[in-house]
């Protein structure tokens, strides 16, 4: 997966190496059609890692490929239509070591289907990953995030019509290539 941090000087700053996490926020922005002329909706979520003097926002995106390219950038997201904030998290945590524990369980080889949907899938996932390697140290915080993210929410922050949203859609992970 190719990663890109913004600006690339971020991957050995503080914010990265050394700044401990104080929270975790799963955001979801607004709905957006799947396809045209789908009427139904989906919402992109991220995960912003929180500490005492910036944020740090893990935004999963799709490439021409359908695989997954994690932008890792310092920005607080400001129009989410919802947002689950998790508070418990390990002692010491830092971006690095989420990032790391990410790379170590495969979760940065993610294959999107073939319409390009399948992000929500793996934001649940990366949350099942970090509780089970004990970075998240909250089961019932992480199943309302995951919940959360099973959604589809309207611009109004009220969870949308079941025949306006999307079904969650299930990317796969695979094995990188020997080239990658």
């Amino acid at each position: 997966m190719p990663i890109s941090y913004i600006p690339p000087s971020l991957v050995s700053s503080p914010a990265i190496t050394s700044d401990s996490i104080t929270g975790i926020w799963v955001s979801a922005l607004p709905p957006s059609p799947i396809s045209f002329p789908s009427k139904q909706k989906t919402n992109h979520w991220s995960i912003t890692l929180v500490t005492k003097t910036r944020y740090i926002c893990l935004d999963p995106r799709l490439t021409p490929t359908n695989t997954l390219s994690l932008t890792i950038a310092q920005w607080e997201p400001t129009n989410s239509v919802r947002t689950v904030r998790l508070a418990a998290v390990r002692d010491n945590l830092t971006a690095g070591d989420m990032i790391e524990c990410l790379r170590r369980e495969g979760h940065d080889h993610y294959r999107f289907d073939g319409d390009g949907q399948g992000g929500r899938h793996w934001i649940i996932t990366t949350l099942a990953v970090l509780r089970a390697r004990g970075l998240l140290v909250d089961d019932a915080e992480v199943e309302d995030a995951k919940r959360a993210v099973r959604t589809v929410w309207g611009s109004d922050g009220k969870e949308m019509a079941e025949e306006e949203r999307s079904e969650l859609v299930i990317g796969t992970f695979y094995e990188p290539k020997q080239t990658e």
